[in-house]
């Protein structure tokens, strides 16, 4: 049966039936650093054997947090701080082999990095500073995903399944 995850305040989630009804309530184990202890929205992301997973964030801050099923956190990443904060994180198998990634983009000269689930970043482009939003393409011929990223240069740049940027897409008079 689907379900609604809600966001409770920074750190709790809520899992709801389709009628609305309160199926469990979830505090979230997150650092004790006041600027890391907030999460303001969710992805999820399951993996070939059906397990489920979510990872949480907000907006400019440090860490993206993953979680399983049960809303108990497996970790952080990274495991340091970057430079301007975390922009968005959207979840996609870009290489087609059944394991999705954690996509994440940041504001600053950090860029965009593709983060296994197991926490191992497996490559990042510097290419793109600030990279306000990203979003996950369809599959190509090759069976591969792209994301395209929305930057401070008022374009949207794809990025391919090993974190190679191509041509930027020009929007006119749009930003």
């Amino acid at each position: 049966e689907p379900e609604i995850l809600v966001n409770d305040g920074w750190n709790k989630v809520v899992r709801l039936n389709v009628r609305g009804d309160v199926l469990n309530t979830y505090k979230l184990e997150l650092p004790k650093e006041p600027e890391e202890g907030i999460v303001s929205f969710l992805r999820e992301a399951v993996d070939s054997d059906k397990r489920r997973f979510f990872v949480g964030a907000a907006s400019s801050r440090q860490q993206m947090h993953v979680f399983d099923s049960d809303f108990k956190r497996l970790y952080s990443y990274p495991e340091g701080t970057s430079i301007g904060g975390i922009a968005d994180v959207e979840v996609g198998d870009l290489d087609g082999d059944g394991h999705p990634e954690f996509n994440v983009s940041y504001y600053d000269v950090v860029g965009v990095q593709n983060v296994a689930l197991d926490g191992r970043r497996r490559w990042a482009n510097r290419a793109l500073a600030n990279c306000f939003r990203i979003a996950v393409t369809g599959l190509d011929q090759a069976g591969h995903r792209h994301l395209l990223c929305a930057n401070e240069r008022g374009t949207v740049v794809p990025i391919d399944y090993e974190g190679h940027e191509g041509q930027p897409i020009t929007i006119g008079q749009r930003f």
